[in-house]
């Protein structure tokens, strides 16, 4: 059974992940043309060992790979972050979001007009200038979740002693319940 995972987050069927880019991706399509859209497909074995053993010896060479992976990740979700907001739409959340929230901030400043924001599924949204403060706001705070996460992995990894504890760190930015009540409150 094949798993998609893409910008972070893992889909159970083609289905799935055709939802997530908005039903644009057409049936058939095969494995590399995923693999060029930033789709990682993975070949699921059945009764496959649930951890993996890898050689002792060499720890710190794993380490430097999956520090390398991290770096990666995080830049992966940096620029393609998206969060719910508590005025009932998700937003993107990456870098390139923050740098058109702040130019928007610019170009409004003083307005107590609507103005029309684009969310993450490319619907527009009329908000104020306060409401578009407030997605600076949840963007920036997202993004130092996002590293403090990644600081956190890195110290995991630095810390592994085995090349098992080193592969076992995973690395999850997406925010949890928990932390998008905190942001929203």
């Amino acid at each position: 059974m094949k798993k998609y995972i893409y910008r972070n987050k893992t889909f159970d069927s083609f289905f799935d992940l055709r939802r997530s880019f908005s039903g644009i991706l057409p049936e058939g399509i095969d494995d590399d043309h995923l693999n060029s859209l930033g789709v990682q497909v993975v070949e699921e074995i059945e009764d496959a060992p649930s951890t993996i053993d890898f050689p002792e010896e060499n720890p710190d060479r794993i380490r430097v790979v999956r520090l390398q992976e991290l770096d990666s990740a995080f830049l992966e979700y940096r620029a393609n972050a998206v969060i719910s907001t508590p005025f009932g739409f998700e937003i993107d959340a990456g870098d390139r979001a923050l740098s058109d929230v702040n130019g928007l901030l610019i170009l409004f400043e003083g307005t107590t007009e609507e103005i029309h924001f684009m969310d993450a599924s490319n619907t527009l949204q009329a908000i104020s200038y306060e409401d578009l403060k407030a997605i600076r706001r949840l963007i920036v705070a997202n993004g130092a979740r996002a590293y403090a996460k990644k600081w956190a992995f890195r110290e995991a990894i630095e810390k592994a002693k085995t090349s098992n504890e080193v592969m076992s760190v995973t690395f999850d930015f997406e925010p949890n319940v928990d932390e998008t009540e905190e942001q929203e409150a």
